[in-house]
């Protein structure tokens, strides 16, 4: 049991490292915050978009374009 929660917990932290170099291709910008507000800190869209005073469709908009981006730079 033991050593299964710790190959849990190793594959949790690499996926979070992952997560966090993914994230850092993208520039400092509204793109970075919604992705790090997204998917490190765990908030919904709706709360993204009160933080930084853009309607969820603004925010889901800067999520695509973040995701398209590190698509294009991870090709």
């Amino acid at each position: 049991r033991e050593r299964y929660l710790t190959e849990l917990m190793d594959r949790q932290t690499d996926a979070i490292r992952t997560i966090f170099r993914l994230i850092y291709l993208v520039p400092p910008s509204r793109m970075r915050i919604v992705l790090i507000e997204r998917y490190i800190n765990y908030r919904s869209f709706e709360h993204i978009a009160s933080d930084i005073n853009y309607t969820v469709r603004q925010v889901h908009r800067l999520h695509g374009q973040a995701l398209a981006f590190i698509v294009q730079r991870c090709h």
